[in-house]
């Protein structure tokens, strides 16, 4: 599987776990763009956590969180475009 396509699929299982906690509006859209605020909410804490402070990580762990922020910046993405 891709990079892209395992974005995509992150992106529409967090829109589709927050939509099931919120109220049903009389627009259904409505209640889709709030999922989507939320699952952007959740990549923006995700992003932040991930990024490396380099006084405490070795070379191959800071290699290794830029790979993880990068993925999620894809998957933030993909939420964008949805």
């Amino acid at each position: 599987m891709k990079a892209e396509e395992k974005a995509k699929g992150k992106a529409i299982k967090l829109i589709e776990s927050f939509y099931r906690f919120i109220p049903e509006y009389e627009n259904p859209q409505v209640s889709i763009d709030v999922s989507k605020q939320c699952a952007l909410i959740c990549v923006d804490e995700i992003i932040e956590a991930t990024k490396v402070k380099k006084y405490f990580q070795s070379r191959m762990t800071i290699d290794y969180k830029w790979i993880k922020s990068e993925y999620w910046q894809k998957v933030k993405q993909e939420i964008e475009k949805l």
